[in-house]
């Protein structure tokens, strides 16, 4: 084996892109890693990782997920994250539905795993839950609260996740946008072009590119793999004194409609989202002389949450969710910002997170389907062992480039719908 380092060039700066790095440059194996980011300030702000909260559940039917969570509560808790973890507890609602057999499932494996479940018909539950503080409306014979959960403060982790990727020699640089991938002389991609006409070289090539990756690469057979969906997410803010009585409010994960509600954050801002179908925007797109229609991210430049960003019928859906749940406290304060948050879909949910099959150099990490950002701590583990041909079987064969994914993300709720353009947003506001 060479003892030269392994060149690596990782697209994007999101969650796929600074945690692969951060296990590349943490593995006795040396890696020259180089992170090149569109965006100027080498943190994409209308990325999903950049969000302003992620929920932290090791809530899973599938045991590998399950447990891959629970190891990265643990990780979260240490110092090196700065204490962006907050372990409020996560309420989970399910009902008896298939995706209330997700729920039950999820709750075998939490069990099973040693997780603190509190059941929602236990008399004391709202011990767990901030004293003058309603517990919400909900059917509890199909709920539990894991106290082995929470959320992270998702913008600020990056920042240290920055730190950190930077602190153990990565160069990153904002500003570089990349138009295409280049051959070596036996036709293998090794090589980033960048708008500015740069030919930048490597021994591997990570695209961590996220729901822009369908787009930038619809050449390559991402068609049936990946699709780019928008999530609206809506946010209210608190008094002082209302923020002071919701702190430690544990995370209603609401499995029925897809929605969620956080704690709120040190300024009173509480996020309502919801992880459903999603919207769609497809574009026609020329490629080496033929064209493609491909799913791409609408976004606002800034990605900020008071950006105008959502749809109407979503703002009223979450209105009456958040009243049905929260009556008379939660629910009637107004939305005072919106964000859509664009994921990167596969058909059945799992990552991809594997080598082209004609391009060996060529290495996708993405496909975060809306539940990625929590394994942030241990997420680049499984593609430092893809790319050193490691990695565990049951993982190996879950997150490879399969040939026509199959199966449903039964996670997910409600039916797709194509957005044509911005005309059909609304901005927020005392609504």
């Amino acid at each position: 084996m060479s003892s030269e380092p392994i060149k690596v060039f990782i697209i994007g700066a999101g969650a796929f892109g600074l945690s692969t790095a951060l296990h590349l440059l943490t593995t006795p194996r040396r890696y020259n890693v180089t992170i090149l980011e569109r965006h100027p300030s080498g943190l994409p702000p209308d990325s999903a990782s950049y969000d302003l909260n992620k929920i932290v559940r090791s809530d899973y039917p599938d045991l590998a997920y399950a447990r891959l969570a629970r190891e990265a509560v643990s990780l979260w808790k240490e110092e090196a994250w700065d204490g962006v973890y907050h372990e409020t507890g996560v309420l989970v609602l399910g009902d008896h539905s298939p995706t209330g057999q997700y729920t039950s499932s999820s709750l075998t494996n939490s069990l099973a795993l040693g997780c603190r479940i509190i059941p929602a018909t236990d008399v004391g539950l709202q011990a767990y839950f901030p004293p003058i503080v309603p517990i919400p409306m909900f059917e509890r014979d199909s709920a539990y609260l894991n106290r082995d959960g929470g959320w992270v403060e998702a913008e600020r982790t990056m920042g240290v996740l920055r730190a950190q990727v930077e602190g153990l020699g990565a160069l990153l640089l904002g500003g570089r946008t990349v138009t295409g991938l280049t051959k070596d002389d036996r036709g293998e991609m090794d090589a980033v072009l960048l708008s500015s006409g740069e030919d930048m070289h490597a021994d591997l090539v990570v695209v961590a590119t996220g729901a822009w990756t369908p787009s930038l690469f619809p050449h390559l057979g991402l068609q049936e793999k990946l699709l780019a969906t928008g999530q609206s997410e809506l946010f209210l803010r608190l008094s002082e004194e209302e923020r002071s009585r919701w702190k430690g409010n544990p995370v209603l994960l609401d499995w029925n409609t897809g929605m969620s509600v956080f704690e709120p954050t040190e300024d009173g801002t509480v996020k309502i989202a919801i992880h459903h179908a999603g919207y769609v925007y497809r574009k026609q797109q020329i490629v080496e002389g033929k064209e493609y229609v491909v799913s791409t991210p609408l976004t606002s430049e800034e990605g900020s949450i008071r950006r105008p960003a959502v749809p109407g019928e979503v703002v009223t859906r979450l209105r009456d969710w958040l009243k049905q749940r929260y009556p008379g406290t939660l629910g009637d304060n107004p939305f005072v910002g919106s964000r859509m948050c664009w994921y990167t879909d596969t058909p059945d949910g799992d990552w991809l997170v594997d080598f082209h099959p004609e391009h060996p150099k060529l290495l996708f990490v993405t496909g975060g389907s809306g539940h990625a950002f929590k394994f942030l701590p241990n997420l680049g583990s499984l593609v430092r062992q893809r790319i050193e041909r490691s990695l565990p079987q049951e993982w190996a064969g879950k997150v490879a480039w399969k040939e026509g994914r199959e199966g449903r993300d039964v996670s997910r709720v409600g039916e797709r719908t194509e957005l044509l353009d911005l005309g059909g947003l609304v901005e927020l506001g005392g609504c």
